[in-house]
């Protein structure tokens, strides 16, 4: 059998055809074992790493309880002011609690809370007594007997709040686990609003 010239420029297109598709179809294996692998690896650390749900709660002020210095002090200032201004207002000090539940299935051995709070004084303090709000930022870090294991929790007194009119408070919670992870959580958001209602509600008028 002879073959022409363009019978073997035919065969030779043909067969490059064939292996560039062989490589086509190598390469789409190639992409899905990789792209499959990656899937498995990350679900296998979502399933081992640590994972912190925070919640919040209202707590009294347990004796000789030690605040940070920033946010002790600042709640001392407005403790001043509603004594000098509003002295027939009853407050109450109390405390903001945090509660960090490990969800996951790493122990956490470290974390950090940066804290933005925002005071607003109400109308009565600001327009009458001339005191604007006030804002400032904390930390609080965690010391290294604060490991928390897989559902266990910690509860820490974030911040005392009593003589606040009203108030919002943020945070960024930045954690790692044993596993070497670092996560972050906040509640910027959804940030956490008290209020004293007779104080930033307070009016000097006379009811009738």
């Amino acid at each position: 059998m002879i073959l022409t010239i363009t019978d073997v420029i035919t065969n030779i297109l043909e067969n490059k055809l064939i292996e560039l598709l062989t490589l086509f179809l190598w390469g789409i294996y190639v992409w899905f074992t990789i792209r499959t692998f990656n899937q498995i690896k990350r679900q296998t650390e979502l399933q081992s790493r640590a994972f912190l749900v925070v919640t919040f709660s209202e707590e009294t002020i347990p004796s000789g309880h030690i605040f940070n210095q920033d946010s002790f002090s600042r709640h001392q200032k407005w403790q001043q002011i509603l004594g000098g201004h509003l002295p027939t207002v009853g407050c109450t000090p109390q405390a903001l609690k945090l509660k960090f539940t490990n969800r996951g299935k790493s122990d956490i051995i470290d974390w950090q809370i940066n804290v933005s709070v925002k005071i607003e004084s109400g109308d009565y303090l600001r327009n009458h007594r001339n005191t604007d709000g006030d804002s400032f930022t904390f930390e609080v870090k965690s010391l290294s007997s604060d490991i928390i294991a897989p559902g266990d929790f910690k509860e820490v007194l974030l911040m005392p709040y009593g003589y606040y009119p009203s108030v919002t408070i943020k945070w960024d919670i930045k954690y790692s686990d044993i596993m070497e992870g670092s996560y972050s959580t906040t509640n910027d958001k959804n940030p956490v609003q008290l209020f004293n209602v007779l104080v930033y509600n307070y009016s000097n008028t006379p009811k009738s």
